[in-house]
């Protein structure tokens, strides 16, 4: 057998040294030759710009190791973005292009001050994705590094923006790792952002982009974990970690660690601590010096625990009160001599090692469960309350998948089984069902929930069970109830729902989230009720639901709203849709005109909260629809309710066009105008609204299928406009109705049924054999069911 080979010694493409005591092997410059902005080849910069309908690109103005970002002139609505598209070199890299999605997923997850909002996402013509951002035109903080030198405050203070971004982004399950001042931006008017997430992951998550080994970042700026062990040992420590090297450069100007290469930088980095700051500048305040050392600290342990607790110690700083850092003390320093001088010190340190090992091992991973606890909990709490809020106006609420499924692992290893753990589990289970039910799967959703249910009232078996417990118990209750209405299964739904009022209403009132949880329930009720028809106890359970609302407003509305009472003001707003609605059943037009009267004036008063806010906006495009039909009205006053709806939708359509709520509301209000031009006789107003409608649609035809509401609202509308051309424009209802068809195929999938299918094909059959012939009709059917 012939002897294993002996190992290079130097690289045998650039000649550099092989360093094997690193996690990842083998030549360390060449690794990071495709990683480091701006060291791709020549051969790699894209010759012409890319073309983006809606868009027009003006320049590159930087290109990262999968990405090439644009100075582009938005059309509608007009402004100055950057664009961002997958880099030629990476169009066949499978990896490269599906952190270009996690950069996108990152982008929508957060909205603060200080990270640069997401407008827009879709894909050019040779399937390369992209999306727009705001665009931030005063360069980088690297091209700025100098001109903080010896500005210790405003240093200080550019430090507390930065962190408190990393922190938001932190509570939200999202990991930077890649910090540094090439991906600090500012606008036209100074203001710093946090940028780049095309290195991003989910905290915690198990599945990862990037190889367990695989380093990432850029070399200077890397923690000493993350050198040695690779993209899977970044945590939230080394994102302090990048912010120190933000702050250290800061005050410095230099970075820091430095080299002739990047097997140099990563050796310095495995190897020794970066210089004190005031051996490079001997005037940096003391204090700032500490708060540095501390967030450089080489054991991640030592650091900062959170982001927030270093924007915290800086901000004591500038306020001229006490850091809570301290410098390294003398034992400390024996320690680091004991390391250097291992064998005088051998025989002192065993004792010491022999009483103290055990309890820190103990201490250690007592920290590690509580913050991996603590993050799965901010993480699912973020996900079900505010990342869904963000991605279902997008219709994507199917990015959250993957991200759900890898917490399920989590909780699948996990043996817990005290009433905290089983709460968290129930409602882990609860949200997953959120996002499973828009998209059609209410099956799956309802299994989920039936587990939910099953935990809670595990949770909640023993005496005394925390209040986590309670509120999981009523709202996977709720939530149960709410599925077994849309599955048709009322005597249950109606069991399940009447289990957990009764289990609120023995709880504490005095709990802000029990009590909201109430009122949802007697709702949800007044739901079901409407589901069997039962008008006056819709009305009746719809008021008790109102008085219980009445009663949180003051809580709910208070500024500024957080995302959990947004949702929850959404549900104030349909339970006085829903009175407005039986108010009509009944035949009570006065009630009917009161109710909206109420219903309009609460949105405008939250709009004027949260301007953003799509539900918001959009129930009051419906509460002027539902006015718009009010019985006695003239044709003028008609008119006037329905332009102004619509005015409101447009603009909201020119704000967002990513919006797919707002586009939908955006098509119904054209498609409305164009009814009432029709009944009006005016033919001139009849073409331009339904022009208006099918080219909104056209937007939305696509875009929409994750979500089966929106799916079902598409399929309406489009045949509506079709019907709307019928008459003297065929090749245009053709159009609308083969779109109409194509939606409902998509829904079908979802919804696993083909019955409103069929019927829909028999009727698009008979339309072209009325307009093309039956040899037409039939070819389109034979096609349409291949095709299906």
């Amino acid at each position: 057998m012939p002897a294993d080979p002996i190992p290079a010694a130097s690289c045998p493409v650039c000649g550099g040294p092989l360093d094997a005591s690193l996690a990842v092997g083998g030549c360390v410059a060449c690794l990071w030759g495709d990683l480091i902005a701006g060291e791709k080849d020549e051969q790699a910069a894209l010759k012409d710009a890319p073309v983006v309908e809606g868009y027009t690109v003006l320049e590159e103005i930087g290109r990262g190791g999968m990405g090439v970002v644009y100075k582009a002139r938005q059309e509608n609505p007009p402004r100055l973005v950057a664009l961002k598209i997958v880099a030629p070199f990476s169009l066949q890299a499978v990896q490269e292009r599906l952190r270009f999605m996690v950069e996108i997923e990152a982008m929508a997850a957060v909205s603060h001050a200080a990270l640069l909002p997401l407008y827009e996402t879709g894909e050019d013509s040779h399937g390369r994705p992209w999306f727009t951002m705001q665009l931030a035109a005063g360069g980088t903080l690297a091209g700025r590094i100098k001109s903080f030198k010896g500005d210790w405050r405003r240093s200080a203070s550019l430090m507390v923006t930065l962190s408190g971004a990393v922190q938001y982004a932190h509570e939200r399950g999202i990991l930077h790792r890649d910090l540094k001042p090439a991906n600090v931006l500012f606008d036209d008017r100074d203001n710093a952002y946090v940028a780049d997430f095309g290195l991003a992951k989910w905290a915690e998550a198990d599945a990862d982009l990037t190889q367990s080994s695989q380093l990432l970042g850029s070399p200077a700026y890397l923690a000493p974990e993350a050198a040695a062990g690779g993209a899977r040992a970044t945590t939230t420590a080394s994102d302090v970690y990048g912010l120190g090297t933000i702050l250290y450069e800061l005050l410095t100007s230099h970075q820091p660690y430095r080299g002739s290469s990047a097997a140099h930088v990563l050796t310095q980095i495995l190897a020794q601590p970066p210089p004190p700051p005031r051996q490079l500048a001997p005037d940096i305040p003391r204090d700032l010096e500490v708060i540095t050392l501390k967030a450089l600290h080489r054991d991640p342990a030592r650091r900062y625990p959170t982001a927030a607790a270093l924007a915290e110690d800086v901000t004591r700083w500038l306020e001229g009160k006490p850091i809570e850092a301290r410098p390294v003390s003398p034992l400390e320093r024996g320690i680091i001599w004991a390391r250097r001088n291992p064998a005088p010190a051998a025989l002192s340190l065993l004792l010491l090692a022999s009483i103290t090992t055990g309890g820190i091992l103990l201490w250690r991973a007592n920290q590690r469960l509580t913050a991996s606890l603590d993050d799965a909990e901010n993480r699912v709490e973020f996900m079900t309350r505010e990342l869904p809020v963000k991605l279902a106006p997008m219709g994507r609420l199917d990015l959250l998948d993957d991200v759900f499924k890898n917490v399920a692992e989590h909780y699948q290893v996990s043996t817990r089984t005290d009433a905290e753990g089983l709460a968290r589990q129930a409602d882990f289970l609860t949200q997953w069902a959120q996002i499973l039910r828009p998209r059609g799967q209410n099956v799956e959703a309802v299994a989920r929930l039936r587990q939910a249910v099953e935990k809670a009232l595990a949770a909640t078996a023993g005496k005394n069970p925390p209040i986590a417990a309670g509120r999981a118990r009523v709202a996977s209750g709720w939530r149960l109830g709410e599925a077994l209405i849309e599955g048709k299964k009322q005597d249950e739904a109606e069991s399940v729902l009447t289990d957990a009022a009764a289990y609120a209403a023995g709880q504490d009132q005095a709990d802000e989230k029990l009590r909201i949880l109430d009122a949802q329930i007697t709702l949800e009720k007044a739901y079901l009720a409407r589901s069997r028809r039962d008008m006056p106890q819709v009305k009746a359970r719809a008021e008790e639901a109102l008085r219980k609302w009445q009663a949180l407003l003051p809580i709910l509305e208070k500024p500024p709203l957080s995302a959990a009472h947004q949702m929850t003001l959404v549900e104030v707003l349909k339970t006085r849709q829903l009175l407005a609605a039986a108010a009509r059943d009944l035949n009570d037009p006065a009630s009917e005109k009161a109710r909206l009267g109420e219903l309009k004036s609460m949105a405008e008063r939250l709009i004027s909260l949260e301007p953003g806010h799509a539900e918001y906006r959009s129930m009051l495009v419906h509460a002027h629809w539902r006015m718009a039909e009010e019985k006695g009205l003239g044709a003028d006053q008609v008119l006037s309710i329905l332009t102004l709806a619509e005015e409101q939708s447009a603009a909201l359509v020119q704000r967002d066009r990513s919006n797919t709520v707002w586009q939908m509301d955006a098509a119904g209000c054209a498609g409305r105008l164009a009814d009432l031009a029709r009944k009006n006789a005016d033919t001139t107003g009849h073409q331009r609204w339904r022009a208006l409608m099918a080219e909104r649609l056209d937007r939305l035809y696509g875009k929409t299928d994750s979500d089966i509401g929106m799916l079902v609202q598409l399929v309406n509308y489009a045949r509506e406009c079709a019907r709307h051309h019928l008459p003297d424009d065929w090749p245009t209802a053709r159009h609308h109705y083969l779109a109409q068809m194509d939606t409902r195929k998509t829904a079908a999938k979802l919804q696993s049924t083909g019955s409103d299918l069929e019927w829909a094909t028999s009727e698009m059959f008979k339309v072209i054999e009325q307009r093309d012939g039956l040899p037409a009709a039939e070819k389109w059917r034979a096609e349409f069911q291949k095709a299906k």
